[in-house]
């Protein structure tokens, strides 16, 4: 972390900052790092500098600092990474489950609320970050085919991407079973919800659900969230002011259990407003729940307008859809939209390995693992997941030879593979790829070379023999697992294989 006493160097060229400082309290990590500046912010460093050239040798301007609120996924630690961004936390107030905590009580996956400033130099300083389960409870129910478990009425979809606490025998949703009592932090869809991380808790009776109020009723003090009837006879009301309960707020609801009839009996209704203020700068990580006749579409009951010169990644105007994944940045007007200057929709994570790594340039930023070059971005997230469990691990931590389990997915402007996950694991028997095929006579899944010969299919396929299942395969198109051992560079003899849907 910076502290005032270090010397620092500064240097403007172009749209980039070079900035000495120790990135983890580390002096091995320590050094110039380079920050390529946001256009929005480009505005303030040039009048700063005009500031400081206009009133000659003696005299001094502080740094113009711009209000920034963030709600995104953590993504590592050493700071807070959140949304791309490193958030330096010294003097930041942490309020974790409704109650006071620090930056080790957060886990990566983990949605959060930050509130800081980012200063003209690109350091960005956070003031506050707020984390609360969306969803916590009993699992009622479990669909492995549909990827998705239910609790408390609430519908919970995982994907590639859901962070499953390392406490599961197998981190994934066959490690959940029925009974389990689980903390979700999720991002709502239109249709409910997608886990950004589930964790196994010890059951303290606490129910936690939120949503939007939908048919309330006065006389019998309930209303539903989803599937859930909501009892809220004997509940606290927290951060309504003079405005009362209504049809349409989105709230966070704690109960005690259920009553007679499977209602939740709440002990306090929180009301979820927008966390920032007209003028502030904004960015929101989730998914599009409404589209509206006037172009604009929700996010997180955020309303998105398009700014003049708004601008896109991986995907145009035309992309902007109900579901769709997306990561807007802009600025809150005063009637609380945010007004966006870009949008960028999160492609799915197609591609997992697992084994062991083969290189890592720390300069270049990429990591080779069976013989497939995987390139880290200011986004992918970092968990060690092995008996050395550090918790400020990042690429730099990394070494040849350790194993890791990557996600990834295939940039379509450049074709570099982008890794959206890097988990350092402890060694496992065979090596594992999953991802879309080159070709099929032979086997080749992104370069990599699949012996099928001794391939078992996989205990729950509808094919009937491998060769039927090569046989349906349409390459570039088609996504195929395969766990095996590594015979070469970019070589697999397959054990098992099978067709992801």
């Amino acid at each position: 972390m910076r502290t005032p006493s270090q010397d620092e160097a500064l240097r403007i060229e172009g749209l980039y900052i070079w900035d000495y400082f120790p990135k983890y309290g580390n002096s091995s990590k320590d050094g110039f790092h380079m920050t390529l500046l946001n256009p929005r912010y480009i505005a303030a460093v040039v009048l700063g500098l005009v500031l400081a050239g206009c009133g000659g040798g003696s005299s001094t301007t502080a740094p113009l600092d711009t209000n920034q609120v963030s709600m995104g996924t953590v993504t590592g630690f050493g700071s807070v990474f959140v949304n791309g961004t490193e958030w330096e936390t010294d003097g930041a107030t942490f309020d974790l489950d409704d109650q006071p905590g620090s930056e080790s009580g957060l886990k990566v996956g983990q949605i959060v609320l930050v509130h800081g400033t980012i200063s003209s130099d690109g350091t960005a300083s956070a003031s506050s970050i707020e984390y609360d389960a969306e969803v916590e409870g009993t699992i009622a129910s479990i669909d492995v085919g549909g990827d998705s478990f239910v609790v408390a009425g609430q519908t919970i979809t995982v994907d590639a991407d859901t962070v499953f606490d390392d406490s599961l025998l197998t981190r994934s949703l066959e490690g959940l079973a029925v009974g389990d009592y689980v903390e979700v932090s999720a991002l709502p869809t239109a249709n409910g919800y997608l886990a950004t991380r589930v964790e196994l808790e010890v059951d303290d009776g606490e129910i936690e659900v939120t949503g939007h109020v939908a048919s309330l009723d006065s006389n019998t003090s309930t209303f539903t969230i989803d599937s859930l009837v909501v009892d809220y006879t004997s509940a606290v009301f927290e951060d309504y002011g003079v405005n009362t309960i209504a049809d349409g707020d989105r709230v966070h609801v704690h109960g005690s259990g259920f009553g007679a009839n499977g209602e939740l009996l709440a002990t306090t209704v929180e009301y979820k407003d927008n966390p920032g203020s007209d003028g502030d700068e904004y960015e929101l990580e989730g998914f599009i729940t409404a589209v509206n006749a006037d172009g604009s579409f929700v996010v997180n009951d955020v309303t998105v307008t398009l700014g003049a010169n708004v601008t896109y990644e991986h995907g145009t105007a035309t992309s902007i859809a109900v579901d769709a994944r997306v990561e807007v940045e802009g600025e809150l007007d005063a009637a609380g939209n945010l007004v966006a200057d870009h949008i960028e929709f999160k492609l799915e994570s197609t591609i997992k390995v697992e084994a062991p790594i083969q290189s890592v340039d720390y300069a270049a930023g990429t990591v080779t693992v069976l013989g497939i070059v995987f390139n880290v971005t200011d986004t992918t997230q970092y968990d060690d997941d092995s008996d050395l469990d550090v918790t400020f691990f990042d690429l730099e931590d990394m070494a040849v030879g350790e194993w890791v389990e990557i996600r990834a997915y295939v940039d379509d402007a450049t074709g570099s593979v982008l890794a959206t996950r890097v988990e350092r694991d402890d060694a496992e028997d065979s090596v594992e790829l999953e991802g879309p095929v080159d070709s099929v006579n032979p086997l080749v899944i992104l370069g990599v070379t699949v012996d099928t010969a001794a391939a078992q299919l996989d205990a729950e396929s509808t094919f009937a023999s491998v060769t039927d299942l090569l046989a349906a395969i349409v390459p570039g198109t088609t996504i195929v697992e395969v766990d095996g051992m590594q015979t070469d560079t970019a070589a697999i003899t397959a054990s098992e294989i099978e067709i992801e849907d």
